[in-house]
């Protein structure tokens, strides 16, 4: 015959882990909330800059670029033109993406001329990210 006292510590035992599990359920979904926002701003500059080989250059586009599209001085605004709602977090996927947005640029005629240099506006678009932070 089972004890009372075993009973009740099987039935907290079990409570505990329903409990856990709960706790468990709520926190993945927000885990994955999360995980699909944009990278933080520390993030997103550290990101911008591992795609730039020439972080100067890359600023002085940037800053011809801000100068015609002063609308677009707001990094968020940048990050949004560049990869919409994606969360590129690492910089292979952002790389990807915007290969895909530069030639889309380049099919679509969606170029400026920066000082005699044809740039797609996804390359201006990401240098003047580099003049952001």
């Amino acid at each position: 015959m089972v004890s009372d006292v075993a009973v009740d510590a099987t039935r907290r035992r079990l409570l505990g882990m329903a409990c856990a599990a709960a706790i468990i359920c709520r926190v993945r979904p927000a885990a994955a909330a999360l995980a699909d926002q944009a990278p933080a701003a520390a993030e997103r500059a550290a990101l911008v800059r591992s795609l730039l080989p020439d972080l100067a250059a890359a600023r002085r586009v940037g800053s011809l670029y801000l100068a015609q599209s002063p609308s677009e001085k707001d990094p968020a605004v940048l990050w949004s033109a560049l990869f919409g709602g994606s969360s590129a977090c690492d910089r292979a996927a952002c790389r990807d993406i915007l290969a895909a947005r530069i030639t889309a640029d380049f099919r679509s005629s969606d170029v400026l001329r920066l000082h005699g240099w044809v740039v797609a506006r996804s390359e201006a678009r990401l240098c003047a990210l580099s003049c952001c932070g």
